[in-house]
């Protein structure tokens, strides 16, 4: 164990309402931790944005990404190596779309192809948006539908879910 580092037990997992097995719209759940984490000095919590805001202003391709999470390995029961980090840059609905061949919704977005892709961060992890020295949680990375990751990430839009995920973290 380094110093400072957690165990954190869970306590309930929260699946979307409306999440279906087999496809990517909804497939999001949030985590409920048994205690509080101790955060360091050095990290910043996000803040979850107006869907107006993140809609107009963050994910209108004047800003990029960053994807934040542990390398991804499948059947995989714990988390283990560094934090990653990749920057990402959004790209339009309608060409994710047609890059995806249709399995990405309005709900969703995408990011474009990154050159000599790892895809090594999995599902689930967050994707921020640095706006004024403020980082908003934009998206969480969905499983990659075919052709798969290397074509760019896809993500859950955070701002699609708020009148899901703003009353459940406000009462947690």
């Amino acid at each position: 164990m380094e110093s400072g580092e957690q165990t954190l037990y869970v306590l309930n997992i929260h699946v979307h309402p409306r999440y279906t097995a087999g496809r990517y719209d909804y497939d999001v759940a949030v985590v409920e931790l048994k205690s509080r984490m101790a955060l360091k000095d050095t990290v910043v919590p996000a803040c979850l944005p107006e869907a107006d805001f993140a809609g107009s202003v963050l994910l209108a391709g004047k800003y990029m990404g960053v994807v934040t999470g542990w390398s991804h390995a499948p059947n995989a029961t714990e988390v283990t190596g560094k934090l990653l980090l990749n920057h990402l840059s959004y790209d339009t609905l309608d060409t994710c779309v047609s890059r995806f061949n249709g399995q990405v919704t309005n709900k969703m977005l995408c990011s474009s192809p990154r050159e000599k892709a790892d895809c090594v961060i999995g599902p689930g992890s967050p994707v921020l948006t640095l706006h004024k020295d403020v980082f908003f949680l934009t998206g969480l990375v969905s499983p990659a539908p075919e052709p798969g990751c290397r074509q760019g990430y896809v993500m859950q839009k955070v701002p699609r879910l708020l009148t899901w995920l703003k009353p459940l973290v406000d009462r947690l």
